[in-house]
Formats: structure tokens, sequence, C-alpha cells
């Protein structure tokens, strides 16, 4: 499975903005999502169901899996297959990461109900691509929303 198969320029979120974890996860929702409602069989008031999910997922523990990376995840109903989304956040924002980091990469996973083997083989997908520290460098130095996804498009290619 590629990273891409589960994305689209509509759900890059270059240079997010919000300085909480709260804030990441709701500017990532909109500006990932809802943004994108349409193509993926959403309506504009999911948000706060795809939030909460998002919510009761990092209460059980931290989605922030270091070095910089947190991967929010959940499962939410109305979605028809697995869609992710991406966002960057230059300074980075407190996520409760293993390390103790701040992360400034973020990958958010959602899954209908029924797609657990797909859910957990993305998971691993995105934490391998995101290992690669010049990978990560070239991110935060991307200008644009395209050039963000055309650096995930090549790392994607390459494993």
């Amino acid at each position: 499975m590629k990273l891409l198969e589960l994305m689209s320029t509509n759900r890059v979120a270059y240079r997010l903005t919000a300085s909480d974890k709260e804030g990441v996860l709701k500017e990532l929702v909109q500006r990932c999502f809802i943004q994108d409602a349409e193509n993926l069989g959403l309506k504009e008031e999911d948000q706060s169901g795809i939030l909460e999910v998002l919510k009761e997922r990092e209460s059980l523990g931290s989605t922030g899996i270091g070095d910089g990376v947190a991967i929010p995840h959940g499962k939410f109903p109305r979605l028809g297959h697995l869609a992710a989304g991406i966002g960057i956040h230059e300074g980075g924002v407190d996520f409760g990461a293993l390390d103790g980091n701040e992360s400034q990469f973020f990958v958010v996973l959602l899954a209908p109900e029924d797609c657990a083997g797909q859910h957990l083989k993305a998971l691993a997908r995105i934490a391998r691509l995101f290992r690669d520290a010049g990978f990560k460098r070239r991110l935060i130095d991307a200008q644009t929303t395209q050039e963000l996804f055309d650096l995930i498009a090549q790392e994607d290619a390459r494993h």
C-alpha cells in the first residue's frame, strides 16, 4: 500500500498555525477532510464527529510517535474508504510524543469501521516513510502545498 493512494493535494495542510494539540487536530480535520468532503463522501457537519474520534483516540495515548512525527488516527463510520491527510507545523507543537519532543509532521489517517488490516498497514507505512530525517527536512523547506505533495509522492515511490 502506498500513502499516495490515500491522499490528494486537497488533503495537504501547508503550514499549520494552531498552537496546541486540540487546535492542530481541528485544523487538520478542517483543512484535510472537510475541505475535501465531497470527494470523501462526507458532509461539513461530520467535522465534529471526526474531531471527536481523533480526540478519543488521543485520550487512550498520544499518537505522537517521536522524532517530530504524530499520526492521529481513528475509525469514522461514514467514511467509505481509508483516507489520509498531512499537515506540517514549522515550529512544532507539544503532542505528548514518547520522546518528549514537539511534533512538526502530522499524518491523519481515517478508516471506515471494517478496515482493520489496511488501517494497520497504512500506519506502518507512514511510520516508515517519516523515519528519514532528510525527507522531513525537505518537507519543512517546501514552499507550496504542491511541492509538499510532490515530495511525499517521490518518497512514497522510493519505498
